[in-house]
């Protein structure tokens, strides 16, 4: 398997006239190794539109076989607040970690766990 993956790409220089006037240049053999190099360089810049694609698929497709009350715009809206509070959470994290040491950070953390202040801090 792997030469077949690698034969195509060391034949290419056959495709290269050389200086000797060599006119037996295969037609059939450098189109199709061309095409081979234009369909590896399309999956190469397509592949991460197309992980993503498959991620946001199976996070919607985890989602079936839930009962209907899960879509109701109330659980829409508390899965939507809880989505607000983790980004903030994580927000929160990164700015005390950029101006404090762990410990402090920690401790920071702690007081707004136990505190049960109006922040989105779940």
């Amino acid at each position: 398997m792997v030469c077949s993956i690698i034969f195509p790409l060391t034949q290419m220089h056959r495709c290269i006239p050389s200086e000797q006037g060599d006119d037996n240049l295969l037609l059939l053999p450098c189109v199709l190794s061309s095409t081979y190099i234009a369909c590896l360089f399309g999956l190469i810049v397509l592949s991460p539109f197309v992980a993503r694609f498959q991620l946001i698929r199976s996070d919607l497709r985890s989602a079936k076989g839930l009962p209907d009350e899960f879509f109701t715009i109330e659980k829409v809206k508390d899965i939507f607040r809880r989505y607000l509070a983790v980004k903030a959470r994580q927000e929160v994290n990164s700015v005390l970690l950029l101006k404090m040491n762990q410990y402090n950070k920690e401790d920071v953390l702690s007081y707004l766990k136990e505190s049960h202040l109006n922040i989105a801090y779940v």
